[in-house]
């Protein structure tokens, strides 16, 4: 259920916005097995009715950000004349 809620809140940040879509189950997976490793104070702030604050929210989408990384294409760089 956590990693749910940890997929769409980065779904709502735009982190997977620059994820091609035949990659996006990859990247869900990727993303949900990154967090497992989130500290459990954290978990229990989300599974509980605490709410998030900025610092929790900001340490999830960082997990999630670098969870993405090999997702998202590299720009083309320019050849250089």
């Amino acid at each position: 259920m956590e990693e749910q809620i940890y997929v769409l809140l980065a779904l709502t940040a735009g982190l997977f916005d620059l994820v091609p879509l035949d990659k996006m189950n990859e990247a869900q997976q990727a993303v949900q097995k990154a967090t497992a490793k989130l500290p459990a104070d954290l978990v229990k702030r989300l599974t509980s009715a605490d709410k998030l604050n900025d610092a929790d929210r900001k340490s999830i989408l960082d997990v999630a950000r670098q969870a993405l990384e090999s997702f998202i294409p590299k720009p083309a760089s320019k050849p250089k004349s």
